[in-house]
């Protein structure tokens, strides 16, 4: 099967997206195992989109991923997160482009596991500035997904690492207040709500899955993954 997919190089000029659409035509292919949708390996450099390029491009309808700072021999895992959403039980038609807010060398670490997927992009900024999510197309979104590190910048346990993931979802409600988030964060146990309803799972924030601890994502997505084997 065949598709097209954005693939813009870091010396072409980019006018709009219908340009940015046309760049190239690849053969859309599955994986050795047929669970996964899979195109020939993209240098890191070629799926890096400038804020010019973002703000031009206008993408509608797309996944959001913001990430936070975290140490360079942390890994976010995430391609665990993005297997499933190019899984070869969604058609091609309904696969959403996949925009990744962090700073670039978040994910140059980890390319190596995501260079064969379709569709994704990296956006190199903070998702704390406001700009940044203006030019990623929060308001346009159909998910954002924020997800913070287990570890402060030292590498070292914190009781205060949640608080960039925190703030970028506040700046997220207030660029579009009805827009559906869903923030992880690491110690659920210090939401302020907790001693109003007693325990931390009957907090509205997480029962509506709004928040997600960082061990309750990981294994919802390794059971998303592990049932696509079945």
């Amino acid at each position: 099967m065949n598709s097209y997919y954005r693939y813009p190089y870091p010396d072409s000029t980019i006018t709009d997206l219908a340009q940015l659409q046309r760049l190239n035509v690849i053969d859309l292919q599955c994986d050795s195992t047929g669970l996964f949708y899979w195109v020939t390996e993209r240098k890191f450099s070629n799926i890096c989109l400038t804020m010019k390029e973002m703000i031009r491009c206008q993408f509608e309808n797309h996944i959001i991923v913001c990430i936070m700072k975290q140490p360079k021999e942390i890994k976010s895992g995430l391609a665990s997160f993005v297997l499933p959403l190019r899984s070869t039980s969604i058609p091609v038609e309904e696969l959403k482009p996949i925009i990744i807010l962090c700073e670039a060398k978040v994910i140059e670490n980890e390319w190596r596991s995501l260079k064969n997927l379709p569709n994704i992009y990296v956006f190199s900024g903070s998702p704390l500035n406001r700009a940044n999510l203006r030019a990623a197309g929060v308001e346009r979104c159909s998910t954002c997904v924020v997800l913070s590190c287990s570890f402060d910048i030292s590498g070292k346990p914190s009781l205060m690492i949640d608080k960039e993931s925190i703030l970028c979802t506040l700046n997220i409600r207030q660029l579009l207040a009805d827009a559906h988030k869903t923030n992880d964060v690491t110690n659920a146990s210090l939401l302020s709500t907790k001693s109003k309803y007693g325990s931390t799972y009957f907090n509205p924030l997480i029962a509506s899955g709004n928040i997600f601890e960082s061990n309750v994502l990981h294994s919802l997505s390794s059971n998303v993954s592990k049932n696509l084997f079945y």
